[in-house]
């Protein structure tokens, strides 16, 4: 929904009302194959990841609980960075955080072991980046999902 759609001003009361959540979302996740992360958190009105738990033992699916409540990127941004680099082959910044980039590539020039990690599993993923192939996978989701 952009703001040059009819009805778009209203998005943020949909949201707020679940309006924008689909009712087969469930559907949809458990037909996903590519990694997922996930993480939340665990205070105020949006604390009910019961169903989350259905993909904890997934193996393409990566859950973290933070101490926060629902936007923990906005709330603990350097915890949640450090949550998501922990997963990744490279180093995720905020945006608008020139201090933190800096800090990041300080800790790749000082630290030959990092970058040789963060090589291998660069050169390990790019060898099985294929971007038709990617969007071939979400397309057969969507479809598998519209029983087409």
């Amino acid at each position: 929904m952009t703001a040059r759609q009819p009805g778009a001003e209203h998005a943020p009361l949909c949201f707020l009302s679940a309006l924008l959540f689909s009712t087969d979302a469930v559907r949809l996740y458990d037909a996903l194959r590519m990694p997922v992360w996930m993480t939340h958190g665990v205070r105020g009105d949006f604390t009910d990841y019961r169903q989350a738990e259905r993909y904890r033992a997934s193996p393409n699916w990566r859950i973290d609980t933070l101490p926060t409540g629902a936007l923990p990127y906005f709330e603990v941004p350097d915890v949640f960075f450090a949550t998501l680099d922990a997963h990744l082959d490279g180093r995720l910044v905020p945006a608008h955080r020139p201090d933190l980039l800096a800090a990041a590539l300080g800790e790749l020039l000082g630290d030959p072991a990092l970058r040789r990690r963060l090589a291998a599993g660069a050169a390990r993923r790019g060898a099985t980046l294929d971007a038709a192939a990617a969007v071939a996978e979400v397309e057969a989701v969507y479809l598998r999902l519209l029983g087409r």
